[in-house]
């Protein structure tokens, strides 16, 4: 067991070529800083002792970059959590409190359930992405309805008034009218085949449909060239072998597997 010594912060870039199973950190620690306990492939269990103070905790921070037994449950007092903090490690819990995810925060993560608490404010690209709902881990994902910033509906996880589509949880690829904007990663290793992106979508994200089996997809207007009003990197959106949807007029295309083409349905 490794005890962290007392005091206001644990700094960037902790512990390295050193291999801890357990840690404790005291009550006193506000701050730990990015990628502080990163890769700790054989670290099982973080101790936050007493009442803990912390409410920060960096990018990075308990990342593991292969395999992971790592269980920790984040104390509520914890208001921001940074960008891969917790990629491919156990957290339990989203803390109560919380007010920042960042992007990637807690990817390929095993929690049975997500709960987005009332005062979580900002969410970075595909926080939660990474698990597939049939692994028999994953069961709902719930938003505080006192939340002024974020919903769900179907198993879908959007901003308030679902101009955002965040994250596909459990949706069969439906996208509301309402929606302007597809994030990263939205509907990453979902299992669905056929998709109709709406004319209201304007813009979206790198590596939407990666890891798919989406065989049929109809491009709005909004999207004009499809690609045209996304990031610069917008053919990745399907990866490599869809390449040749990018640029597609809007319309419906079939997928061939054969050749990795998309033919428009006439």
């Amino acid at each position: 067991m490794q005890i962290i010594h007392s005091g206001g912060s644990i700094g960037s870039n902790g512990p390295s070529n050193v291999s801890f199973k357990s840690i404790v950190i005291p009550a006193s620690i506000t701050k730990i800083g990015a990628e502080a306990f990163s890769n700790q492939g054989s670290l099982e269990t973080i101790t936050f002792s007493g009442t803990s103070s912390l409410t920060h905790i960096g990018d990075g921070a308990f990342a593991i970059y292969g395999p992971s037994s790592l269980e920790v449950t984040i104390p509520d007092s914890v208001t921001h959590i940074g960008d891969l903090a917790f990629a491919n490690a156990l957290p339990m819990n989203i803390p109560a409190n919380l007010v920042s995810i960042g992007a990637g925060a807690f990817q390929y993560h095993k929690l049975k359930t997500i709960t987005i608490p009332d005062s979580l404010a900002y969410m970075g690209t595909n926080a939660f992405s990474g698990y597939t709902s049939d692994s028999g881990t994953f069961k709902t994902i719930n938003v505080s309805p006192n939340n002024q910033h974020f919903s769900v509906r179907d198993g879908v996880l959007y901003n308030k008034d679902e101009t955002v589509l965040f994250e596909s949880f459990f949706g069969d690829g439906t996208i509301p009218s309402t929606v302007t904007r597809i994030e990263d990663r939205a509907f990453f290793f979902r299992s669905f085949s056929t998709i109709i992106i709406p004319d209201s979508v304007t813009s979206i994200g790198d590596l939407i449909f990666s890891g798919t089996e989406l065989r049929e997809i109809t491009i709005g207007a909004g999207l004009d060239l499809f690609g045209q009003k996304s990031s610069s990197n917008s053919w990745i959106s399907f990866s490599h072998y869809y390449t040749d949807v990018y640029n597609k007029q809007a319309g419906t295309y079939i997928y061939n597997a054969a050749n990795y083409t998309w033919t428009k349905k006439e």
